[in-house]
């Protein structure tokens, strides 16, 4: 049985794609957890940055909006959700998205 993992913030892997303006690094992902199927990290972004159009993979994706405000695109025909701080956003396996 896996045991329970905390990442701490000394931790976080920076190894993760990057976009201009936008910090991401991993505190849950198969490198760091016996998870091969979620992601989870943190995000910073300055204002008014959008990532290109990428997907995880084989990884769902949770995020915690701790502040700011973001929107989510995802789609054939540009589907959009906006976040706020203390929402979650819960992003399936290979879909791709623009944050």
């Amino acid at each position: 049985m896996p045991d329970v993992r905390i990442t701490r913030s000394n931790h976080f892997d920076r190894n993760t794609p990057q976009s201009a303006g936008i910090l991401r690094l991993a505190a849950i992902n198969s490198d760091l957890s016996s998870s091969s199927h979620i992601c989870g990290g943190v995000m910073i972004a300055q204002p008014h940055t959008a990532s290109s159009v990428h997907h995880h993979g084989n990884q769902e994706t949770i995020i915690y909006v701790l502040g700011g405000n973001g929107q989510v695109r995802w789609g054939r025909h540009g589907e959009r959700s906006e976040s706020a701080p203390v929402d979650f956003v819960f992003i399936p396996a290979h879909l791709p998205t623009r944050t």
